[in-house]
């Protein structure tokens, strides 16, 4: 089965939000959302950078695997699961996460071919 966030990712966010969270649960999002939520924010964030999480993954496990881990100890998980519904998201959500400085490089290497 395809994953709705890999063929159009950030209308298919837009509708699991709308559709799975109320305006209240949307407040709790990071207490009450079932299974792990960096295992669905940090794909959307990568991909929102111009990033491909099935690349980085087999390029750079560990790093995915550190920002998994800084993404599930970040309190701002509400707010970027909101801001992935609009059409600038990578910059609302660039501006307060704390994986930001390893994506922002990520992209700079993929983009020059040099390692940080």
């Amino acid at each position: 089965m395809t994953s709705p966030c890999k063929t159009a990712p950030r209308e298919a966010w837009a509708r699991i939000v709308q559709h799975w969270l109320s305006p209240e649960e949307t407040s709790d999002y990071a207490a009450s959302a079932a299974g792990d939520h960096a295992s669905v924010l940090v794909p959307e964030r990568l991909r929102s950078a111009g990033l491909d999480i099935g690349y980085e993954q087999a390029a750079e496990p560990d790093l995915v695997a550190g920002l998994m881990t800084v993404c599930r100890s970040c309190t701002h998980t509400r707010k970027c699961a909101h801001d992935f519904t609009a059409t600038n998201a990578n910059e609302l959500v660039a501006a307060y996460c704390p994986n930001t400085p390893a994506i922002d490089a990520l992209m700079v290497e993929r983009a020059t071919g040099k390692a940080f």
